[in-house]
């Protein structure tokens, strides 16, 4: 395995070095960045969406909006805007092959992530790529995002009053660099927030389309064993907080547990440069995804899946008496849900 990953590492530095001599230019000397928006029944706000793309001090860029099946015009809307925005429409599939599908159609050097209902801060790109120029031997640059809530009747409040950027050129050191083993500890890139040059997506074969949530989480993990990434010590996104998003779905597969016993399995619990956690850090991770999946499920969805993701957060973690409390509460709603669909079905 580490042949291999040597292999990659040496495959992407490669190319590092070569990249800013073959990058499609439009004009100057800014490399070319496909933005890449999934977008799926989000009409109300994927105009703000497209707007913060092309507000951005950034001259070289190209806009794929992909369509995952909405049926509220989107597709539509971004059809109006024209050049550099184009649209490509599909059948819906979920985030990760929208993306995907994208990237495979991209022509720029570097792709950006913005979903349909989200925004980016001014001087996102303009910001990232002077650090990237000055730091070609990165592969991934990413920074903070402010969660942005709406009012009790549901409407979002302006930009400004709810974030000021601050104008830093500066890094946070601790998340900068291999961070792989951070990553273990959360998942830190917000998608929403990232620059990622095309030959990393490409080697490492883009996101795992079976995950239905978590696949950006899979990719940082993938990604940060073979590249650094350096972290902006601002925000440059706003994250709109929407109930009716697919993170807040009850599922009965945790997937990002999932996620990240996977690559644990893979590649250890250890960065390339041998900084590391400690397995008790991991499994107090690992208690932390099963009792919130089954807080999740005890709450909005089956009892049952919270009885076993309870069960196993016991087992990560410890006797704590909030977990117990719930194990044995879900129990009994287990039970209870057993009895009355057995009863219905006699």
């Amino acid at each position: 395995m580490n042949g291999i990953l040597d292999q990659a590492r040496l495959a992407i530095e490669n190319h590092m070095s070569t990249q800013f001599a073959t990058a499609p230019l439009i004009f100057g000397p800014f490399p070319l960045i496909t933005v890449i928006v999934p977008a799926y029944n989000c009409a109300t706000y994927l105009p703000e969406a497209l707007d913060s793309i092309l507000s951005q001090q950034y001259p070289n860029l190209e806009i794929i909006v992909v369509d995952d099946g909405s049926v509220d015009g989107c597709a539509e809307i971004a059809d109006d805007y024209g050049p550099p925005v184009r649209v490509i429409r599909q059948q819906n599939q979920g985030p990760a092959a929208a993306r995907n599908r994208a990237a495979r159609e991209a022509k720029g050097e570097y792709l950006a992530f913005l979903d349909g209902d989200d925004l980016w801060l001014p001087g996102k790109l303009k910001d990232q790529m002077t650090h990237l120029l000055a730091h070609r031997d990165i592969g991934i640059v990413y920074g903070g995002f402010c969660r942005w809530y709406a009012d009790k009747n549901g409407t979002y409040p302006s930009v400004l009053s709810v974030h000021t950027v601050e104008n830093s050129d500066g890094l946070d050191l601790k998340l900068s660099g291999w961070i792989y083993h951070h990553l273990l500890i959360d998942n830190y890139i917000h998608i929403i927030t990232a620059i990622v040059s095309r030959s990393l997506f490409e080697i490492l074969g883009g996101f795992d389309e079976s995950l239905r949530i978590g696949e950006d989480y899979d990719f940082w993990l993938r990604a940060t064993q073979l590249v650094q990434a350096h972290k902006l010590a601002r925000d440059v996104a706003l994250y709109r907080v929407n109930p009716a998003s697919t993170t807040h779905i009850p599922r009965t597969v945790n997937y990002e547990q999932v996620v990240v016993l996977r690559a644990a399995t893979k590649y250890g619990l250890s960065s390339p440069d041998g900084a590391a956690i400690s397995q008790a850090e991991f499994n107090n991770r690992l208690s932390g995804f099963a009792f919130g999946h089954g807080f999740l499920h005890f709450w909005h969805g089956s009892p049952c899946v919270a009885l076993d993701s309870f069960r196993e957060a016991i087992k990560f973690r410890g006797k704590r008496l909030k977990t117990i409390m719930y194990f044995f509460l879900s129990y009994l709603r287990c039970k209870l849900s057993r009895f009355i669909h057995s009863y219905n079905k006699g």
